[in-house]
């Protein structure tokens, strides 16, 4: 557990939580989780796993349906512990997966192969508006429920040692939607050639729609589920219930009150669980007493995506046919020298102090500290402004007139006497405070010479601009899944494939044939051993440092607090509810 901060506090012993909220009193004799929800009741979103896209929801959801697989919250890898309890992988792009046979849903209904294939068709019909439809669709071509206990998933050409990460979602109950389902399902798969009984399925079901998933009862109100929590009630705009199994109120997550904040509930002793609170009260939250504080590298990442081609005459990777085109060189951007040079001079922990409060991680590349794969041996790189100076300077880049700004004297790819400048395109951002970071970044560039116009903008329009590869630099704000598929984020940002105007993420038209190979290894490994494949990922990092296709900036670090009185509190990074079922809440 490197480079984690974790911190519990407890200042004094544990004392009765006496919480005043109205839906919070206990049952059986033990008190439980009380979390304020920001949004409310009525800003929760769906309630249906496969169609919630906010963390309000997903707070819930988690705590009431199974995943397919399990996942190890100390390694973040792929284990026995969910719905799967083991898989076989065959020859033909086919994974068989056997499912666990003594789980139910909360009505008694087993859970089996059926439900995770309506969960995957009704992903894989994109009419539900899921979060997960899209990758699905990517990476899985089909599924077959071989039995009650077995289904056999069928992947596209090249997923390889990546096909468990596109394979995980929520399970939903097939029979709340549709009763006969399993039966439907069991009459035309029999167990055979799961290719030609998917074939079989779709001819016979070629009619089948999932888009009136969105108007069921259960997107806003599932009574049958299978978590460590169930149902109790859900009441606008006050609060949602979740019971244990033994019939205690389990979790309450109650609306805020009317100009009051989550953080002085807590403080107050009103809630005892507190999630990612404002940077600015952190360290009040630090001084509290009798206080348990979990902190680590959140899963969102700041960066900046430089532009390496020629933004006047922006085009993809390859034309129609396949062939590499000449997309030409940024006059900035496209020297390997001058990008370093930016890098060096960032004071990125200057940046992390004055916009997150040193609520923040620096960043050596894109991946962090709680991933499998992440080095532990590559740091970031230095702040050191007189080696960007002396960088540019052997690039070319020189100020012969003495304002400030220099010139283009000998560059690689600019116009003689240009000037070192580029545009900062800053889009709106939830977590951060972006203008005040980008004049950080700006006048950290500025020093060492460049000029840096920033161009703040809204999110849909910014992601226009640069995805039609017309820009110089964004600052880009992305989130890793969990677990992190490291070939779905490297391949989407960094790979040719991209590179396409007007949708691919690899805008930056970054294109390096050692990264590229070095994911068709970690792809095609054979066994897909993670120690083996955590090497190659190594490499990875390695090479994106030296090539610097973007400047790394920092994660903001999330926080999870809570009341010392909960017992068995023990988060991991990005799975802090790990062991909820094992938190007591002493009254």
């Amino acid at each position: 557990m490197s480079g984690l901060r974790k911190v519990l506090v407890l200042v004094l012993l544990l004392t009765a939580l006496l919480p005043t909220t109205a839906p919070v009193a206990s049952q059986g004799g033990r008190g439980a989780i009380i979390e304020a929800n920001p949004r409310g009741v009525e800003g929760l979103g769906s309630l249906n796993p496969l169609r919630c896209n906010r963390a309000a929801c997903r707070r819930v959801t988690d705590f009431l349906f199974p995943w397919l697989l399990g996942v190890d919250p100390e390694t973040k890898t792929f284990d026995g512990s969910g719905l799967t309890r083991s898989w076989e992988t065959g020859a033909d792009g086919v994974i068989t997966f056997a499912l666990r046979e003594d789980l139910a849903w909360s009505d008694g209904t087993p859970i089996t192969a059926y439900d995770v294939f309506y969960s995957y068709l009704s992903l894989a019909s994109r009419e539900i508006r899921s979060p997960y439809s899209g990758r699905v669709a990517a990476a899985i071509t089909g599924a077959a429920p071989l039995d009650e206990h077995t289904i056999a998933f069928i992947y596209v050409d090249g997923v390889g040692c990546a096909a468990l990460d596109y394979t995980q979602f929520p399970i939903i109950p097939a029979h709340v939607f549709e009763p006969e389902f399993a039966a439907t399902a069991a009459a035309v798969f029999d167990g055979g050639d799961a290719r030609a009984d998917y074939t079989s399925w779709q001819e016979q079901q070629a009619d089948r729609s999932f888009a009136w998933m969105r108007t069921h009862s259960f997107d806003q109100y599932p009574t049958v589920t299978a978590g460590v929590f169930q149902i109790d009630g859900i009441q606008p705009p006050d609060y949602v219930r979740l019971l244990t199994p033994d019939g205690d109120l389990g979790f309450a997550y109650v609306d805020l009150p009317e100009n009051r904040t989550a953080v002085e509930l807590f403080l107050q002793g009103e809630t005892n669980l507190l999630a990612d609170p404002p940077f600015a009260r952190r360290e009040d939250i630090r001084a509290a007493d009798d206080v348990q504080v979990f902190e680590a590298p959140g899963r969102t990442w700041l960066a900046i995506s430089l532009n390496l081609a020629d933004p006047w005459l922006p085009q993809g990777a390859v034309d129609d046919d396949g062939n590499p085109l000449d997309q030409g060189m940024h006059p900035v951007f496209g020297d390997v020298r001058v990008r370093r040079a930016l890098q060096l001079a960032m004071d990125v922990e200057r940046q992390i102090e004055v916009v997150t409060q040193g609520n923040g991680t620096a960043l050596a590349t894109y991946n962090l500290p709680a991933f499998w794969g992440y080095d532990d041996d590559l740091l970031p790189v230095p702040f050191d402004p007189r080696a960007a100076e002396q960088l540019l300077e052997s690039a070319g880049w020189k100020d012969t007139n003495r304002d400030g700004i220099r010139e283009c004297r000998g560059c690689l790819y600019a116009q003689e006497g240009a000037r070192l400048s580029f545009d900062l395109a800053v889009p709106d951002s939830t977590i951060y405070n972006v203008e005040l970071l980008a004049t950080q970044i700006a006048q950290q560039a500025e020093d060492v010479g460049f000029m840096v116009t920033i161009n703040s903008v809204d999110r849909g329009v910014a992601t226009n601009v640069v995805r039609r590869q017309v820009y110089d630099a964004y600052m880009i704000e992305f989130t890793d899944g969990y677990p992190v598929n490291p070939d779905a984020t490297l391949s989407a940002l960094f790979s040719p494939a991209e590179d396409v105007l007007g949708y691919g993420l690899n805008f930056g038209s970054y294109n390096s044939p050692a990264l590229d190979d070095v994911l068709a290894q970690a792809r095609d490994l054979p066994g897909c051993d993670f120690a083996a494949r955590a090497a190659l990922y190594r490499q990875a990092q390695t090479i994106l440092q030296d090539d610097q296709p973007y400047i790394w900036l920092f994660a903001p670090n999330e926080m999870l607090v809570a009341q010392g009185a909960v017992t068995g509190f023990d988060p991991y990074p990005h799975a802090p509810f790990w062991n909820v079922a094992e938190w007591v809440v002493v009254r």
